[in-house]
C-alpha cells in the first residue's frame, strides 16, 4: 500500500484547485460575453475572470515549487459539478438575474473546494494563500448576491 508524501498531497490539492479556478475563468468571461451591453456586469465579471486566472497562476506556482507538473486546464467533470455548464444554458437566453444566480452557484461549490483543500495537511504558508483566495471568492459571491437581489426590484 502506497502512501502519499506531503509534496504529493500538495501537488493533488492545489492541481484540483486549480482546475477550480480554470473553471471559474472560463465560466466568468461566458458571463462577462453574455452581459457586454451592461457595461458595469460585463466589466465586474471579467475582473473576476481575471481574478480566478491569477489564483491559478499562484497555484501553478506553488504545484512546480513541490516538482510537480500543474493541471493545464479545467475539467468537463469539475464544469458540470460546479455548475459552469449550467451557466451556458442561462446566458444564452438568461436574464441578467439569471446569469448571476448560476455564477453564485458556482462559486458556492468554488468556496467548497477551497474548504476541502483546506483540511489537507498543507504548510501554514500555502494553507494562508488558500485562506486569501477563499476570502476573495467570499467577496466576490457577496457582491455578486448584492447585484443579484437588486436585479430582482
Amino acid at each position: 500500500m502506497r502512501t502519499e508524501t506531503h509534496a504529493e498531497v500538495a501537488v493533488d490539492a492545489l492541481n484540483h484547485l486549480i482546475q477550480t479556478n480554470r473553471d471559474s475563468e472560463e465560466g466568468y468571461r461566458a458571463a462577462a460575453e453574455a452581459l457586454r451591453e451592461d457595461s458595469s456586469l460585463h466589466t465586474l465579471l471579467h475582473r473576476y475572470s481575471k481574478q480566478r486566472a491569477r489564483f491559478a497562476g499562484d497555484l501553478e506556482q506553488e504545484v512546480r515549487t513541490y516538482g510537480g507538473e500543474p493541471a493545464e486546464e479545467g475539467t468537463m467533470a469539475g464544469s458540470l459539478r460546479r455548475g459552469w455548464l449550467d451557466l451556458k444554458s442561462a446566458v444564452t437566453g438568461g436574464s441578467p438575474r439569471a446569469i448571476l444566480a448560476e455564477c453564485d452557484r458556482s462559486e458556492q461549490s468554488a468556496l467548497e473546494d477551497y474548504e476541502e483543500a483546506l483540511k489537507d495537511e498543507l504548510p501554514e504558508y500555502l494553507k494562508e494563500t488558500l485562506r486569501q483566495q477563499h476570502n476573495e471568492i467570499i467577496e466576490a459571491l457577496q457582491h455578486l448576491r448584492a447585484l443579484k437581489d437588486i436585479q430582482e426590484k
